[in-house]
């Protein structure tokens, strides 16, 4: 089971987050609507991220909002988006509106108690004047057992530092350079070295791998791996 890390989602995707949130809550949407092969949407769609869909006597949309600041701040954001909605989509009847983060409540003085922030209270109040239900998939949604384990394999991606297997195994090689035990030849060109807590057949750091892009820089230039069975060489392409 994946937990939700939002700090690692900002890091991993910090140059598009907002881009990369919509593509979650797409894939998100999909899962949950058994959309294996997508749906269809325009770029800059009004209103909604994709065209909507009609699901059990109702149509469907949703919209995806990644911010780092308080949703109740971005009031503004979320009634544009439903008077687009009701404008481009006269059919509309709900929008789940995937986010990364909480409400917050607010505490009223008259009633003593603690309530709704009045943000909320208004875009539930439009969305109710536009004859538009609102479903919230907030911070909590990311933290339920439909993200974080039926669909962990998305979760995982998202919220994890976890590398792709291949460049797994590039930083197993570059970080063994200083536990060497031996140094051998695979071919004239291939220099391998082997660390002393791996077995020897495990092949881990090639030294060639400069002197190979040097070679292959040179047009009309191929290269040829050659070794034994078990010796490495299919580890030493996905390196390279």
């Amino acid at each position: 089971m994946i937990q939700p890390n939002w700090e690692i989602f900002s890091a991993k995707f910090s140059n598009n987050q907002q881009v990369t949130f919509e593509w979650f809550a797409y894939l998100l949407f999909c899962r949950e609507f058994d959309l294996p092969k997508g749906w269809f949407g325009f770029k800059n769609q009004s209103g909604i991220e994709k065209k909507p869909i009609e699901k059990e006597g109702e149509v469907i949309g949703f919209q995806a909002k990644f911010y780092s600041t308080s949703l109740s701040s971005h009031k503004d954001d979320f009634l544009e988006m439903l008077k687009k909605a009701r404008r481009d989509h006269p059919t509309l009847t709900k929008i789940l509106v995937y986010t990364n983060q909480f409400w917050g409540e607010a505490y009223s003085k008259a009633e003593k108690k603690m309530m709704s922030p009045q943000a909320l209270i208004d875009i539930n109040a439009k969305a109710k004047e536009l004859m538009i239900e609102l479903e919230w998939r907030e911070a909590s949604f990311f933290e339920s057992e439909f993200v974080c384990l039926e669909h962990d394999d998305l979760a995982k991606y998202f919220f994890t530092e976890q590398k792709l297997e291949g460049w797994q195994r590039y930083d197993d090689w570059s970080n063994t350079k200083d536990k060497v035990e031996a140094e051998y030849l695979i071919d004239e060109d291939i220099k391998v070295i082997v660390p002393k807590d791996f077995n020897k057949n495990e092949i881990r750091v090639i030294d060639g791998i400069n002197a190979i892009r040097e070679k292959l820089s040179v047009g009309g230039t191929s290269i040829r791996l050659v070794g034994l069975s078990g010796v490495g060489k299919t580890r030493f392409a996905q390196a390279f």
